[in-house]
Formats: C-alpha cells, structure tokens, sequence
C-alpha cells in the first residue's frame, strides 16, 4: 500500500496555533468514507503528516531585495599591501625599519591610534591615550583624513583624536602616534541584520581602559552608517 505524506510548510519564527494534523484527518475523515475506493486510497493508515520549515515573506523579500542590490554593487577582494612613496616609508600600518612595508591598503578594519606625549595633556588625561575607529574602505584614506584634522584646525569638526592632539600641540608637549589594526570585519550588506564592523568597534571601545581612551561613550549610540548607500532611494 502507497504511502501519502503531508507536509505543511512551518515559519520558524512564529507559532501555529491551528492543529494542522487533527483538522487534515477530519477532513479525510468526512469526505473519503471507509469502504469507498478513495477511501481505501486516503486514510489515517495511509496518510503521513509532518512539518516543514521555510522562509517567510519577510526573508523571501530580503533575499530579493539582496540579489538585486548586489548587482550595484562592484564585487572585488579586499586588498592588501602597502602603496606608500619611498619617502613615507616605513608604513604607519606595520611597517618597520627592516620591513618597511606594511598593510596600509586593507579595508573594513578596526583601527586604533595610541598616542604617547612627554606629559599629560591634562588632569584627566595620561601620557599615553588611545583612540579606537574603523573605516570600510582603504586604512590609508581615513589615516589621511585624521593627518589632514591633526594639521589643520578646524572648529567643531575633526575627532577626539585630533582634539587631543591639538592639545598637545597648543603646550608645545611633544608626541609620538602609532597605529594598529585591532580586527577585520565584514561591513553590512543589503537584506543584513547587522553590521559586524559597526559591532566589532563598540566592542573594542567597551573593552578599552576608561582611563586612557579617547572615545566618548555616547559613541555606543551611534547608527551604523554603511546601511544607507543599501536604501533603495540610494540605489542608481
């Protein structure tokens, strides 16, 4: 005897409150009679039911949404190396003075400065304060951005980075800045629920010394913004 089975689709993340398996043998039960030839054909002996899981509307949109999107959007490896001019070298991304080299074109990282100065800027400061940022696209571009910020000022612009530094400078205290990459991640992309760089630098600013970080912690606030160029008023 062939066997049927039933499988009822099932959304993972919710509950259904119809007895889907009761309400299907009623059924069989009313309109296939015992003794017909159709009968014979459906029946509790004959019929299998078990659930299945599968997306709900909300993912299958998504995943549309993602698919569609991605195709904006150039596909490309992350790069790495170093593209510094000889006179630049050794690289501020790793570069020492047997290698100079370092990994200045790598993109979607978590970066911190640490800043050391002959004395404190302040009271509340120490001699050695560091600051936590990252940048979805090349390390080297937001390093030129926070040199441009640290010799030129500009009110009410700028970091706390360069805020810092500027402090420094306004006592004429002498510094020294190094840079590190603390992790790579990958930003968010369309139909994603979060961005784990965004994640990834509230985490490391969370696990910093009060003391000596730079970071304000209204930035844990902050929205992520690598979600908007994924808004479809922003899709070309």
């Amino acid at each position: 005897m062939q066997d049927t089975i039933f499988q009822p689709p099932l959304d993972g993340h919710s509950q259904i409150l119809t007895d889907i398996a009761r309400t299907t043998f009623r059924i069989v039960d009313e309109h296939f009679k015992e003794g017909t030839l159709l009968g014979r054909l459906f029946n509790k002996k004959t019929i299998k039911i078990a659930y299945s899981t599968t997306r709900n509307m909300e993912q299958h949109i998504k995943g549309h949404n993602r698919k569609v999107i991605s195709k904006t959007i150039p596909k490309s490896e992350s790069p790495e190396g170093c593209n510094c001019q000889k006179r630049n070298l050794p690289c501020f991304a790793g570069g020492s003075a047997e290698v100079p080299r370092g990994n200045c074109k790598v993109e979607c990282v978590v970066y911190q400065a640490e800043v050391i100065s002959d004395t404190p800027a302040s009271v509340e400061k120490g001699k050695t304060m560091k600051y936590i940022g990252l940048t979805e696209g090349p390390l080297k571009k937001r390093y030129t951005s926070h040199k441009s910020d640290m010799t030129t000022r500009n009110a009410g612009s700028g970091t706390t980075l360069s805020r810092h530094i500027w402090e420094l400078k306004d006592q004429n205290i002498p510094y020294n800045i190094s840079w590190s990459i603390m992790e790579r991640c990958k930003p968010y992309t369309a139909g994603a629920e979060d961005c784990n760089l965004c994640i990834a630098e509230k985490v490391h600013i969370l696990d910093a010394e009060p003391r000596t970080s730079l970071n304000s912690r209204s930035e844990m606030l902050t929205m992520c913004r690598h979600k908007a160029k994924f808004l479809l008023k922003n899709v070309k």
